[in-house]
């Protein structure tokens, strides 16, 4: 009879004692039994460990001493595992009660490396957001972070063979190794159920997210330019020299954006740019979809629902907006529909047109949309505040 696999559980924390109960529960009340779980604290002074201790039955090795950073932590627990496959859930996240044993079940049935699944964006009250569903365009991971790394479980044997994380990146460390073992053949696969919870906030700040994408960019450069093959490898590069220009683009759209919300004038301007006789609805509900529900933030009342191809979504939520088929759009001119992915927006767009919607009168991408409420903040600032004699707090 064969052995159950046993599995990893790493979590590493630093003055977590907020939220690192209820990862703690998520791994010790898995449905599935041959889990060993270790804890690496990076020297917690907030109350962490009392609760670490008060589970320490259940904890298979714990440590608490400082460290190097977040991927110097993981990798002692890696040095440490003694599971076949190896599972990492950092302590504001939490998993669901069977994931494991459906993780398990792939491991044992098929011929694979690596299992991940859906990754739930909650906020720190608990309220679920989104699923964010990875790309089934697996090469797109040599342009960068496509995966969550929070539902991942990798056979041990990968970081013996290939190494562990790069502790010279302190951001995408996990980046640099899905790439580095997908270069060397791993096998994915990717699990069609919710696995993890990824607390949304704290590491999520503006400055955070392009200190990210700028190392991302480094990392995918640097194994870019290892490529033997000269034409694969200067195709690479182009394509990576454009998305980087794409990047600094974004980054100066999202500067204006702050500095707009900044000023006393923004929330009339915003709603100036809105059309209080019009219903918005939001097409999409990934990440994109997400973030359009964080540049509405204060102005959510302009959005009635959402909507999706994906029937799996229909009859959910993105915190109080119910998720629809499109088939449920009215062709009147009272309402407007945000088209909000990166990936089909040129398919949605077609679908639109066919059931009867015109391009800048029923629908707008979203990037055309928070273009154009940008143009207006820059090209009217001047006559708002002479017109309005509002004060100037940009």
């Amino acid at each position: 009879m064969q052995s159950a696999l046993k599995v990893s559980i790493v979590t590493v924390c630093y003055n977590s004692n907020k939220t690192i109960e209820k990862t703690i529960q998520s791994v010790i009340n898995q449905s599935y039994d041959n889990i060993e779980y270790i804890i690496i604290d990076g020297g917690s002074t907030d109350g962490t460990i009392d609760i670490i201790k008060k589970y320490d039955d259940e904890i298979s090795y714990w440590i608490s001493e400082l460290d190097n950073g977040l991927y110097d932590a993981m990798n002692k627990g890696i040095k440490v595992a003694t599971g076949e496959v190896i599972g990492i859930i950092n302590s504001d996240d939490w998993y669901d009660l069977d994931t494991v044993k459906n993780v398990v079940q792939c491991f044992n049935n098929k011929d694979v490396d690596i299992v991940h699944g859906k990754t739930i964006w909650t906020t720190n009250e608990g309220i679920n957001l989104f699923e964010q569903i990875p790309t089934q365009h697996q090469d797109m991971l040599i342009e960068g972070m496509i995966y969550n790394h929070t539902t991942f479980f990798v056979k041990k044997e990968l970081y013996d063979v290939y190494g562990s994380f790069d502790c010279r990146y302190k951001i995408a460390a996990d980046y640099d190794f899905l790439l580095r073992v997908y270069e060397k053949g791993a096998k994915f696969y990717y699990l069609k159920d919710d696995i993890g919870y990824f607390r949304f906030g704290g590491l999520s700040s503006e400055r955070f997210v392009w200190r990210c994408a700028t190392e991302v960019d480094n990392i995918a450069k640097f194994h870019a330019e290892e490529v033997s093959n000269d034409i694969i490898r200067d195709n690479r590069l182009e394509k990576l020299r454009l998305k980087h220009n794409q990047n600094r683009y974004e980054v100066v759209k999202n500067y204006l954006n702050k500095r707009m919300k900044r000023t006393n004038y923004a929330k009339k301007l915003f709603e100036a740019c809105l059309n209080k006789n019009k219903s918005y609805v939001v097409f999409g509900t990934g990440a994109l979809g997400m973030e359009t529900y964080r540049w509405f933030d204060g102005y959510k009342s302009f959005i009635s629902y959402y909507i999706d191809n994906s029937k799996v979504k229909w009859g959910k939520f993105i915190d109080s907006f119910p998720i629809y088929s499109p088939e449920v759009l009215n062709k009147s001119d009272g309402e407007f529909i945000i088209i909000a992915s990166n990936h089909y927006h040129i398919e949605m767009a077609e679908q639109l047109e066919n059931m009867g919607f015109v391009h800048k009168k029923n629908y707008l991408l979203f990037k055309e949309f928070q273009e154009y409420i940008l143009e207006q903040y820059i090209k009217n600032i001047s006559w708002i505040i002479n017109l309005k004699g509002i004060k100037n707090e940009a």
